[in-house]
């Protein structure tokens, strides 16, 4: 059976640090050291999730139809930056990053942007190489004093 999901703007930031936590450490780990996986997801508290959610970013949310949890969220701003994706692992490769990905370019376009842009993990880099996205360059971020990689793309709409 093929679960269905719908999109909401309603997501608790308590939502937000789940997926995130669950996403970055159970997907991303192929991708990150173990010191560089526990810099990230010690960066991504309560107080920095709700201080993005009151900014210029908007939240959306995919929620299962049939059981209501909550598999993913993005945020995206509207000069077309989309600043995160996270999508739990058990709800991976069923369609919901691509559906977070079509409202997150609605919105952007809705808002006047002409194109997406991101820093995407090397875990996130082929779904937005698949979806469109170009890479611009390779870049290395300091997380709280550890050294990352990922990869800075973009995609016109």
């Amino acid at each position: 059976m093929t679960a269905h999901y719908f999109l909401t703007t309603e997501i608790s930031i308590e939502c937000i640090c789940m997926i995130f936590q669950d996403s970055v450490a159970h997907t991303c780990c192929r991708d990150y050291t173990s010191g560089q996986l526990q810099a990230w997801l010690n960066r991504a508290t309560e107080e920095r999730w709700q201080k993005l959610k009151n900014s210029d970013l908007h939240f959306i949310a995919a929620r299962c139809c049939e059981t209501g949890e909550y598999a993913g969220f993005t945020s995206v701003n509207a000069g077309g930056y989309l600043h995160s994706m996270f999508v739990r692992p058990c709800y991976q490769r069923k369609g919901v990053a691509s559906m977070l990905l079509r409202a997150a370019e609605t919105y952007a376009i809705a808002q006047g942007a002409d194109e997406l842009h991101t820093e995407a993990s090397h875990t996130a880099r082929p779904f937005f190489e698949n979806n469109g996205f170009g890479i611009i360059r390779r870049q290395t971020v300091d997380v709280d004093g550890v050294k990352m990689d990922n990869w800075l793309m973009d995609k016109k709409l």
